[in-house]
C-alpha cells in the first residue's frame, strides 16, 4: 500500500502512448471505484482511462486489436476462486505480442500470499518491487499492509488511507 505501484503502472501506460504505433489499454477490477468508475487513479489524483472487469478473463473480449500494452491494476482482487485465471489471461495477452503489466500486492494484510499473484510473478519477465514509507518508523521500505480498521475479516478490501499502513 502506498508504495506507487499504480503511479508507474500509470507511468508505463501513459509512455506506451508515445511510441509510434503504441496504444494502451487499462482494467481494474468492478469492485474498485474508490476514485473513478471510468479510469485507474492514483492516490494523489493521476488518472488513466480503464474498463471496469468482474473477471479476468473479460479483458480478452475486451483488448482493441490495435492495442500494444494492457495494464492491469489490483491484480490481488481477480478471480480469488480461480486463483490461475488471471495467470492464463496474462499468458494469451503476451501471446498475442502485448506487453502485460500487472501492478498489484504480493501479500495480504496478514503477510498472506495471494495465490493468483503469486502465478502472475512465476511467469513475470520481469517484476518491479516498490516498497512504501512505513508510517511507523519511517524506514523507506516498507512492505507489508497493516490493517488500521479490523471492523473486517474479509481477505480483499480497498485500501486508501485510514484503512491500512504501511509497515
Amino acid at each position: 500500500m502506498f508504495s506507487g505501484k499504480t503511479e508507474e503502472l500509470l507511468r508505463r501506460l501513459q509512455r506506451e502512448q508515445y511510441r509510434p504505433g503504441g496504444k494502451a489499454q487499462a482494467f481494474k477490477p468492478s469492485m474498485d471505484i474508490r476514485y473513478s468508475d471510468l479510469a485507474i487513479v492514483t492516490h494523489q489524483g493521476d488518472e488513466f482511462p480503464c474498463q471496469l472487469v468482474d473477471r479476468s478473463t473479460h479483458m480478452l473480449h475486451l483488448v482493441d486489436k490495435d492495442t500494444t500494452m494492457v495494464g492491469i491494476d489490483e491484480g490481488q482482487f481477480y478471480d480469488a476462486d480461480e486463483p490461475k485465471l488471471l495467470y492464463q489471461t496474462c499468458i494469451a495477452l503476451a501471446k498475442t505480442g502485448r506487453d502485460v503489466w500487472v501492478a498489484c500486492l504480493s501479500q495480504d494484510y496478514r503477510g498472506e500470499p495471494f495465490e493468483n499473484v503469486s502465478y502472475v510473478l512465476g511467469v513475470a519477465n520481469k517484476i518491479i518491487e516498490k516498497y512504501a514509507v512505513c508510517s511507523g518508523c519511517g524506514s523507506d521500505e516498507a512492505s507489508y499492509s497493516y490493517r488500521v480498521q479490523n471492523d473486517s475479516d474479509e481477505r480483499l478490501v480497498l485500501g486508501e488511507k485510514g484503512v491500512y499502513d504501511a509497515r
